[in-house]
């Protein structure tokens, strides 16, 4: 199972981001791929609101391109939605006790496949972006991550995005309808 960030899903449509060419190729490997991919309504909702907004794309997504997006992701076979909060699903996972920026996805195995594909979970883990929970019986209960301290670049992107003061509004009527599957 792999839960998807809102950072990576917004590189892999920025082509000025300088992580868009690897972020794009692994989205539509990973989308089109056997494992579950999970995307909560946090992300989903938060991809809508960022790509269309001028003060911080220069070619900002009109919303309906924006919203075909999320809908043609949704419509993928491996892809779920995460239902009640990802503060949940961090907590279960206990995702907070890590000590480094966040993948960019996360990769459950059972214990069983950890035994039998280690070589392949450790050039997962090598290669970045993934970081792999072993679980017993559906219950975290270790995480591969690659070894030594993942260094923290704080303020490399400032200057460059700008946070609108709207940012918090509520969404149009229609188009939270339309994330709350009401007809449009």
């Amino acid at each position: 199972m792999k839960l998807l960030d809102l950072n990576l899903l917004l590189y892999a449509l920025d082509e000025s981001s300088p992580l868009h060419h690897d972020a794009r190729p692994w989205l539509e490997r990973t989308l089109s791929g056997p494992s579950t991919v999970v995307l909560s309504w946090n992300v989903l909702v938060g991809f809508v609101r960022l790509s269309t907004r001028a003060a911080i794309f220069a070619s900002p997504l009109p919303v309906d391109e924006a919203h075909d997006i999320v809908q043609g992701w949704l419509e993928q076979p491996a892809v779920t939605v995460l239902h009640g909060s990802l503060t949940d699903v961090v907590r279960r996972a206990r995702l907070d006790q890590v000590q480094k920026e966040p993948p960019m996805s996360t990769e459950i195995v059972n214990v069983h496949e950890a035994k039998s594909s280690l070589s392949r979970l450790l050039r997962v883990v090598e290669d970045g972006g993934t970081d792999v929970v072993i679980a017993r019986h559906g219950r975290p209960v270790a995480r591969l991550v690659p070894y030594g301290p993942a260094p923290r670049r704080l303020g490399v992107l400032a200057g460059e995005l700008v946070v609108p003061d709207d940012f918090d509004a509520p969404l149009p009527d229609d188009l939270l309808a339309s994330f709350e599957g009401a007809a449009g």
